[in-house]
């Protein structure tokens, strides 16, 4: 899965790195 959103980097990609982030803390 992670794997997916590094290679999923689109413009709204910034929002879901946040939310990644989030989740991991």
């Amino acid at each position: 899965m992670k794997k997916r959103v590094f290679s999923g980097i689109q413009p709204t990609g910034d929002l879901h790195i946040g939310n990644y982030l989030g989740a991991i803390q």
